[in-house]
């Protein structure tokens, strides 16, 4: 080999190191925001929804927003549309004022066209939406992933009272007694199944039973 060819491949091998370098050094802070997030936690009630200051209980009353929401039903239904199905989370109808949400993945306006173009609301119907951190498909896979696991939980020390989609795209689970050390097993058994970031974790307690 002459010294040329050495002073090819030893240039080379710099830049190769050069590339593996700076996927290291460049990228670290690309991270997921439900992977490598936190779950929230609270143990005293609150209300954290958006919603509670969108409802208003007044207004025609009249069901005007139905057949805007039976289309995108039939289309999420037949999984139809990629990029309904990628993005869509879920979907909340105030029908005192014909005003539908839909929580999205991304609030791109190519994405909302996409919503609108399945939906044709009249013009007295509204569509609002709101930015959601996963799809209703990755909800439902995330929340069944759970389920599975309530025996552990209850048998490791926390019992899971209820579990569902919030208004915010996130999964609400609500745990009797909650307190740190219920909140680590949680992570502990769901870990590397569901992402932490996309847990709202309440404190509950069983009802009484009167009589």
């Amino acid at each position: 080999m002459n010294n040329r060819t050495s002073v090819t491949l030893l240039i080379a091998l710099l830049v190769g190191m050069g590339g593996i370098a700076y996927l290291y050094i460049e990228k670290p802070f690309n991270k997921d925001p439900l992977w490598d997030g936190k779950p929230k936690v609270v143990y005293d009630f609150q209300s954290y929804s958006w919603i509670d200051r969108w409802i208003v209980k007044e207004g025609p009353h009249d069901d005007a927003w139905r057949g805007s929401a039976d289309r995108l039903n039939e289309v999420l239904k037949a999984h139809s549309s990629e990029i309904i199905d990628y993005n869509f989370c879920i979907k909340y109808v105030n029908d005192y004022n014909n005003t539908i949400f839909i929580v999205s993945k991304s609030l791109d306006d190519e994405v909302k066209q996409a919503f609108l173009d399945v939906m044709k609301p009249p013009e007295k119907v509204m569509v609002l939406f709101r930015k959601g951190p996963a799809s209703f498909i990755e909800l439902d896979e995330w929340e069944n992933l759970i389920f599975e696991e309530l025996d552990t939980l209850r048998e490791k020390g926390a019992f899971v009272l209820s579990l569902s989609k919030t208004v915010n795209g996130t999964l609400k689970l609500t745990v009797e007694d909650l307190d740190k050390q219920k909140v680590k097993i949680i992570l502990d058994v769901l870990n590397g199944k569901v992402p932490p970031g996309i847990l709202v974790i309440f404190k509950g307690s069983r009802p009484e039973l009167l009589g």
